[in-house]
């Protein structure tokens, strides 16, 4: 298949099997071209070729193409020609699959950023609201409630934060009135506030490294919600992921994350109570944790002997 390098080709290639219904093959002839001659081919066309295979019900084939799906994601989203609700569509679809290579839902991650009533809608699909009684579910449901479960266990891009990093914390605060207003229409305040506190776990950094950023602390202050504050301290420690360290080596690591939390909270604590509590139960979790690593350590030790 010499031909496979020129993108003209492919592309009349890709249209004729479009033609006649044969969208998995058509992902599978654009995911051949090597990687300097995607761009040359009509974006729209690669969107089109996705969606037909949605529309088809190929999903048996999504799995088994997913490297060339990803990578073709990818290259609509630089493109910068389609449309991010387009994209998220597509992205819905191949999450469980993108998953499965550790590639974040970058489209259906904005959207959830930029529009509360998404963020609702998913959150509704996964929970039930409050009081509400449980009830017999499709299996059309069942799969709607796992991948919005993936969605917003897979979200790291919170409200207000920009592509250059900073946080605009006018944007933030609105999309946070917004969702909370929803999440009381909906009974689902409980949930919306941990869900959110979760995500605002990655608003990076102050500029002087301190933890959490100016404008979350302001937001825990000015929401004074347990549940939310409940959320960023799970956010924080689900974020850790695994840790390394010498059989012997005990809690180390963790009183070493307990110092740095509390030396945050004597620094938030005049203008920033709630967040300095908030920082004090991590210090107590990162301490408990130490002792367990303590123990574990000693154990260890003693079977040396």
């Amino acid at each position: 298949m010499t031909w496979i390098n020129d993108p003209a080709e492919v592309e009349q290639a890709v249209r004729f099997l479009l033609q006649y219904e044969r969208p998995d093959q058509a992902v599978y002839l654009l995911g051949m071209l090597p990687q300097g001659t995607v761009p040359r081919i009509e974006p729209d066309l690669i969107a089109g070729a996705l969606e037909q295979m949605v529309h088809q019900g190929s999903s048996e084939r999504w799995g088994a193409l997913i490297y060339d799906i990803a990578r073709l994601l990818d290259f609509l989203a630089a493109s910068g020609t389609v449309d991010t609700s387009r994209l998220a569509q597509l992205e819905w679809i191949s999450l469980p699959f993108l998953r499965s290579l550790d590639r974040p839902a970058r489209a259906l991650s904005r959207e959830l950023a930029l529009r509360p009533s998404f963020f609702m809608e998913v959150l509704r699909m996964v929970f039930r609201a409050h009081g509400e009684e449980p009830s017999e579910t499709t299996d059309q449901q069942q799969a709607m409630a796992l991948l919005g479960y993936q969605l917003l266990d897979s979200w790291q891009r919170p409200p207000g934060r920009q592509d250059d990093g900073t946080v605009d914390e006018e944007a933030l605060n609105a999309w946070v009135n917004e969702a909370r207003i929803l999440a009381a229409t909906y009974k689902r305040e409980k949930i919306a506030d941990q869900q959110i506190g979760r995500v605002l776990r990655y608003v990076p950094d102050d500029a002087d490294g301190m933890w959490p950023h100016r404008t979350v602390r302001n937001l825990v202050e000015r929401i004074a919600s347990r549940d939310l504050e409940t959320g960023l301290e799970l956010g924080l420690r689900n974020s850790r992921g695994a840790t390394w360290r010498g059989l012997s080596d005990g809690g180390a690591q963790e009183r070493a994350l307990q110092a740095r939390y509390l030396d945050y909270a004597q620094h938030f604590n005049a203008n920033w109570p709630r967040t300095a509590a908030m920082l004090r139960r991590i210090a107590r979790s990162f301490a408990e944790e130490a002792r367990r690593e303590d123990e574990h350590a000693e154990i260890i030790e003693e079977r040396r002997r």
